[in-house]
């Protein structure tokens, strides 16, 4: 397992390397794609906030539409529901 620094380092540089400034609330939405599990935003912002991570739900929504607009995540639209979003496979690689 990546120690938290190592973790941060290979975040912040994701970030960058596509064009966004590292915010608190982008690390924080970025870091919880890891697990490479798909959910929604919503989903992704209630899980922030039972890891008590101090973000809005504006900040939540603007962040993944920023990271999928850039290729760091997939985007999936259904004809019904809301879209799932997951973390590339060639993100986060060293």
């Amino acid at each position: 397992m990546e120690s938290s620094t190592a973790l941060s380092s290979t975040l912040i540089e994701t970030l960058s390397r596509n064009g966004l400034k590292p915010t608190v609330g982008r690390l924080q939405v970025l870091a919880l794609f890891q697990d490479q599990m798909a959910r929604t935003s919503e989903h992704a912002y209630k899980e922030l906030l039972r890891q008590n991570a101090a973000i809005s739900l504006a900040t939540t929504y603007r962040a993944i539409g920023q990271f999928a607009e850039a290729g760091i995540l997939d985007r999936r639209q259904f004809e019904v529901g809301p879209c799932l979003y997951r973390l590339k496979d060639t993100e986060l690689r060293p």
